[in-house]
This record gives structure tokens, C-alpha cells and sequence, in this order.
């Protein structure tokens, strides 16, 4: 028997997966050289990344702007020999496992993963200026402190802030 939250769920899972097809037509106007990417990116800057999905089209709409998701570096911090799961993102990722960001997805709550999974993706790296090494390790922990966590999706349709 289908309770109605059964139903509702059902309808949000549906929603979700149409929202996170991809769309025809995405273009990359620029190769991403990697190899000279891991030689400046630095631990806790911002990757902007132009997504392919329904849902990214319809961010960049609503915050007008060209990029729909973002994630922060956090290179190898998640497999240094103190952290619990080490092993687990060493199996996972292999030698990517040095060069991780982490992210939040409306399926999947806040993961990491290999910034080279944007390999054929429009993105962008911004750097925090003015920020103490310190203040930027609380960042980064603080943002490490979250994987696991769901993602908030109130703030998909919430926009208190109108496009310009």
C-alpha cells in the first residue's frame, strides 16, 4: 500500500533524475590542461563548474551567471595518515586521490572527488584573497567536516536574491 509520503518521494526522486540528465548541446570552449592545473591549484580555493545537467541550466538561470555548481580543493588532505578514512579514498581514487575537491549534489549530499572528473567540463579556480593560513585551515576542515551530510534542497528553489 502507497502511503501519500511514499508517493511524494517517488515524485521527488522522478524530478530529481529529470533535473540531473544531461542536456544536448553542451559545449566546452576550452581544454583543461590538468597537469598544469595541479601545479597552481592550492588547498581551499573554489572551483566553478559550468554543469550539463537540466538542473544546471535552470541555476544559471536563476543566478545568472555561466557557472551552476562548485566545489572546494582540498588536494590530499582526506588521505593524510591521521584522517579516518584514508584508505577508503586512497581505493576509490587511486593516484587522483591527491588532488580531491569536495562538493554537494541533491542525490548524493556532500562527497569528494577527483577534480579530474571535470576534465571535459567549462570551469573556473578562484583563490581566497587576504585569508590567514589559519583561518584557511578552518575552512577546509570545517568543509571536510561535512562530507557524509545532505544537501540542503530548500536552497534550490529558495532565491531571496532576484537576477540582476
Amino acid at each position: 500500500m502507497f502511503s501519500f509520503n511514499n508517493i511524494v518521494k517517488r515524485f521527488h526522486r522522478a524530478i530529481m533524475r529529470r533535473l540531473e540528465s544531461p542536456v544536448k548541446g553542451y559545449q566546452q570552449r576550452i581544454f583543461n590542461n590538468f597537469e598544469n592545473l595541479y601545479k597552481h591549484i592550492r588547498k581551499g580555493d573554489v572551483v566553478l563548474i559550468e554543469g550539463r545537467s537540466e538542473i544546471s541550466r535552470v541555476i544559471k538561470l536563476f543566478s545568472n551567471s555561466h557557472w551552476s555548481h562548485n566545489a572546494m580543493y582540498v588536494g590530499d588532505e582526506l588521505i593524510k595518515k591521521d584522517r579516518p578514512f584514508r584508505e577508503k579514498y586512497l581505493n576509490e581514487f587511486g593516484n587522483d586521490a591527491k588532488h580531491l575537491v569536495i562538493e554537494a549534489f541533491a542525490g548524493q549530499g556532500v562527497v569528494a572527488a577527483a577534480i579530474r572528473k571535470y576534465q571535459d567540463y567549462n570551469i573556473r579556480v578562484c583563490r581566497p584573497f587576504g585569508i590567514s593560513s589559519t583561518d584557511l585551515q578552518t575552512v577546509i576542515e570545517t568543509v571536510i567536516s561535512n562530507l557524509g551530510k545532505h544537501y540542503d534542497q530548500k536552497n534550490i528553489i529558495d532565491n531571496k536574491h532576484p537576477p540582476r
